[in-house]
């Protein structure tokens, strides 16, 4: 083993007898910090309003507040997604399996599956209040529905 590789561990040693005991707190400071990016999500109508205020109060516990705003941003995103889709979602059924597939990639090591009772069918019942239940094209006036309706939601997990 050389001088140099002897001398780098003597001063990691060093360095972790020293400030070993400050490393989980800076980690969880970093983990467990809220974005600081700062989302606006518009004001909705007080139809979408009264129909996603339940939605808030399923988030409880001590990560409640970090977890409405990953949700939030979730939905926010997936609303511009849905938005600004060029035609690649054209049918209702592609709408919910979009949702699935990005929420769990998107929430991969988050541990929120199942976290908070009755959330997912909260939300699910939503979007089929937006768009329906049947597997028919998307047209505009679908698309337009839900995206206001993600829109309500995300705001709703930061209001």
């Amino acid at each position: 083993m050389s001088k140099q590789l002897k001398g780098a561990i003597v001063v990691v040693c060093m360095g972790l007898g020293l400030f070993g005991h400050q490393i989980p707190d800076m980690l969880e400071r970093v983990v467990n910090r809220p974005s600081s990016v700062q989302v606006v999500v518009a004001e909705p109508t007080p139809e979408l309003q009264e129909a996603v205020k339940g939605i808030s109060g399923l988030i409880t516990g001590p990560d409640s507040k970090i977890d409405k705003i990953q949700i939030s941003d979730y939905f926010n995103q997936v609303a511009n997604v849905v938005r600004d889709d060029p035609g690649f979602i054209d049918t209702t059924e592609i709408v919910r399996r979009f949702n699935s597939t990005a929420g769990q990639i998107n929430f991969a090591g988050h541990s929120l599956k199942d976290k908070y009772n009755g959330l997912g069918k909260a939300i699910d019942d939503l979007i089929i209040q937006a768009i329906g239940n049947d597997k028919v094209k998307f047209d505009k006036d679908k698309r337009d529905k839900l995206v206001h309706m993600l829109k309500a939601i995300a705001w709703t997990l930061r209001n």
